[in-house]
């Protein structure tokens, strides 16, 4: 058994964020697809044209029906959006509170319930097409009442943070992380080829993107141990005491009524509040805040490379569809091959990781700023030396934060982090949604000035990490200067 307990010891979280992502990307990559033919269809009842416009086949004389199935689809795709993502920031802030007294195992369950919900009523879509699609957000909501990724992030985040040490966490989050990257290459690359099968693509998709999360929740139920339960153990012996419970039957289900009512009390708020803004040691609570400024910028800049770069590549470097795709992936692939090995060699020679994380910024902004200037392919495929290191930034930054926070505070200020990671999405959506249409006129740059622009926000974090570094550096000397004066008097 042994072997057995070594696996489960280094196997923890990252099948989990792995299959979840995947099938997130999977929901993504074909969802587009799915809702563009729906629309079609639903408005001009022409399956084989839809189809083919649903491939990218350019018709001229159907151009009218392209027109508006682009312009309707982007109408849906923030419609069932919304409903998604907007409740499960609320929700995974209740959640994050909730999960450090009662466990992360349910947190990572329950938005994969979620997801096989909402797969269940594309299910249902794409076997009748004539359903209409505000069906879909009943769905949609039920996924993000259930936390959406927002949970899965904080839960798996704080579930490393549970179970590592504060030497090897940043390379662990690291790891992490790059499930991201990886479930990115498999999710959108098997969308597109599944997608392409007309009779049974959709149904074939959907039910792969259920059997994702049904092989999490079996994975996270029997071989995931708890990393929390000592703390959960405590916390029920205590209120069951103070609630005369004694009977077995009784306690049990006083624990299911106590874990069903907190998950939802509003007190959480109050609760994860306290845990992001409580004073702390030295410059603890301000290096907090400058890590926050710093991963949300990061984010920002990565959601908006996300959303413009499939419109730029094709307009100033003339990209076809696939070229993108094969492009985005490589990315992903370099990113997620970049942050695994550079953070097993910071961990290895024992590099300072703030160091590492600001020259990993740095790189990535000639990368950006290259991007802004390429008008070539081949100048695009060189960018990605210089775009990958932006991964180990991410990660190093994620692992300070936990540094920063005690145990018992993980659920709750990842809680806090990944809901307000995910609004900067949606500024990033806005901001450079907004910006692209008016900079593709801007001499030199054209529409690879948004480029130059997210440059120019990453000089912010690079500033930011200078400045929690030299903080780090002036703790570190106080506690050496009081450690000697101590010995001294003593």
């Amino acid at each position: 058994m042994e072997p057995v307990k070594t696996i489960r010891h280094i196997l923890t979280v990252e099948p989990v964020s792995f299959l979840f992502y995947t099938s997130m990307f999977l929901q993504n990559g074909g969802g587009q697809q799915f809702v563009f033919y729906k629309v079609c269809f639903l408005k001009y009842n022409q399956s084989d044209i839809c189809w083919n416009l649903t491939l990218g086949q350019k018709m001229q004389q159907y151009q009218d029906m392209e027109d508006y199935s682009v312009s309707a689809t982007s109408h849906w795709v923030i419609l069932l959006n919304l409903p998604v993502t907007i409740p499960a920031i609320f929700t995974s802030i209740c959640f994050g509170a909730w999960s450090d007294k009662y466990g992360r195992k349910p947190m990572m369950i329950l938005p994969a319930f979620g997801f096989i919900v909402l797969s269940i009523f594309y299910l249902f879509e794409a076997l009748n097409m004539e359903m209409p699609l505000e069906f879909l957000i009943i769905g949609n909501l039920i996924a993000g009442i259930c936390g959406g990724f927002v949970a899965i992030t904080f839960a798996t985040f704080s579930y490393i943070a549970d179970v590592t040490t504060k030497e090897n966490r940043t390379v662990r989050m690291g790891i992490l992380q790059s499930m991201t990257f990886s479930s990115s290459i498999v999710g959108l690359l098997t969308s597109g080829i599944i997608v392409e099968n007309r009779q049974y693509g959709f149904i074939v998709l959907y039910c792969l993107v259920a059997s994702c999360n049904v092989i999490l929740i079996v994975y996270t139920q029997f071989w995931l141990p708890e990393s929390i339960g000592p703390n959960k153990d405590a916390y029920f012996k205590s209120i069951t005491k103070e609630n005369n419970r004694g009977n077995t039957d009784e306690v049990t289900e006083f624990k299911c009524k106590v874990c069903c009512t907190d998950m939802w009390n509003p007190r959480n708020f109050k609760i994860v509040y306290q845990d992001v803004m409580k004073k702390r040691a030295n410059f603890d609570r301000f290096m907090l805040f400058l890590l926050f400024m710093s991963l949300f910028i990061l984010q920002i800049v990565l959601a908006g490379d996300s959303q413009i770069f499939a419109l730029y590549a094709k307009d100033s470097i003339h990209l076809s569809p696939a070229e993108t795709g094969y492009y985005t992936a490589s990315k992903n692939a370099a990113m997620f091959v970049v942050a695994i090995v550079t953070l097993l060699i910071v961990r290895k020679l024992n590099l300072n990781e703030i160091r590492c994380c600001i020259c990993g910024i740095l790189i990535a902004v000639f990368g950006f700023l290259g991007v802004s200037l390429a008008r070539s392919q081949d100048v695009l495929w060189a960018m990605l030396i210089f775009l990958s290191p932006v991964g180990v930034a991410v990660s190093i930054v994620r692992g300070a934060i936990s540094k920063t926070v005690s145990p018992e505070e993980q659920g709750s200020v990842f809680a806090a982090l990944s809901s307000l990671e995910n609004l900067m999405v949606f500024v990033a959506v806005f901001i450079f949604n907004s910006l692209y249409p008016v900079a593709k006129g801007a001499p030199v740059f054209g529409g690879g000035y948004v480029y130059f622009y997210m440059a120019q926000l990453l000089l912010i974090p690079f500033i930011l990490m200078m400045w929690v570094g030299d903080l780090m550096g002036f703790v570190v000397k106080d506690r050496l200067i009081n450690d000697f004066i101590g010995d001294v008097v003593t």
